[in-house]
């Protein structure tokens, strides 16, 4: 049998001694021959343009746009490239926008991230039941990017002096991260709570325009 730990951290876990790096002992447990340690990171911006190039025939600025559309997802990114691969012709950002809305949760997600409320309302009746629960949990886990983007803005830094953060997601993101202090996500996260826990004991009717009206 064999055991896989994931951590969602940027880097492993070290320790600081006289200006000298060491891997903290419960981490350092897990190294060979007990185990196997393995450090993954995501792509930089300029490696995902050119993976996306590699799947569809877009330049660097169409291929970028996608990414920041997506906010760096590389599933929901794969998606759109296998749709623009059946294209005769180079696509615009009016086609990429076309096939990146098709996806009802992150259409929805997205417009009330922006309190565009009344385009989220609209994107409601694409989302059926199967993809609700879903959405709840991607509204979740964009309010920690969110709160930690409002940090940032807080601090007085740039996207480009942070790291651990997907520049297409903060490129998407940033600009709405001054509605997202951590008293109002806070708030928001007891709404999802709310909404999630009455969805699961069995209520529809009008559980996510509350969640619109609430957020």
């Amino acid at each position: 049998m064999h055991l896989v730990f994931v951590s969602n951290e940027t880097d492993l876990p070290y320790t600081k001694a006289g200006g000298k790096k060491t891997l903290a002992p419960h981490v350092a447990k897990l190294k060979a021959p007990k185990g196997f340690l393995v450090r993954c990171t995501g792509l930089n911006a300029a490696d995902a343009i050119t993976w996306v190039r590699r799947r569809a025939r877009l330049d660097d600025a169409a291929a970028k746009y996608l990414l920041t559309r997506t906010g760096g997802n590389l599933s929901a990114t794969a998606s759109v490239c296998a749709k623009l691969a059946l294209f005769d012709q180079d696509a615009g950002s009016a086609t990429i926008d076309a096939l990146v809305a098709e996806s009802p949760t992150r259409d929805f997600t997205d417009h009330l991230i922006a309190l565009e409320k009344r385009q989220a309302l609209l994107a409601l009746p694409d989302l059926d039941d199967s993809q609700r629960p879903k959405t709840i949990a991607l509204l979740d886990s964009r309010l920690d990017l969110l709160e930690r983007l409002h940090r940032i803005q807080i601090a007085g830094k740039t996207w480009r002096e942070t790291t651990g953060i997907s520049p297409f997601l903060m490129r998407q993101y940033l600009p709405y991260a001054k509605h997202y202090d951590v008293a109002s996500c806070t708030q928001r996260r007891r709404v999802l709570a709310m909404i999630d826990d009455v969805f699961r004991q069995g209520a529809r009717g009008g559980v996510f325009e509350s969640l619109v009206a609430c957020w």
